[in-house]
């Protein structure tokens, strides 16, 4: 998976609640928090191979200060780890680097 919200985006605790907001996410934009009735909350470990690549930089600045450091202006990297995965790398400046689970 590159990047995914496994464990949902503080992006959409903060901004969620703004008017307009759904108008561009799109309703599955709402779902992605990190409280625990969001989808991803609610989907549990994997039980099949799985590697997870994160991204730590962003041009997003303004989103970038919302989230947690390290973070790709969408997601932070802690987020974007899923229970039971197998492999875990984050990417900065072009540069693939193993990271633990």
């Amino acid at each position: 998976m590159l990047g995914p919200p496994n464990q949902g985006s503080e992006i959409v605790d903060k901004l969620g609640s703004i008017p307009g907001y759904e108008l561009i996410t799109g309703e599955a934009g709402t779902q992605l928090g990190t409280d625990p009735y969001s989808i991803p909350s609610q989907l549990g470990a994997v039980n099949f191979d799985l590697g997870v690549i994160a991204g730590t930089q962003s041009i997003n600045l303004i989103m970038s200060s919302i989230l947690p450091n390290p973070d790709d202006g969408k997601v932070s990297v802690a987020a974007t780890k899923a229970e039971g995965m197998n492999d875990f790398f984050c990417i900065a400046n072009d540069t693939l680097t193993y990271d633990e689970k």
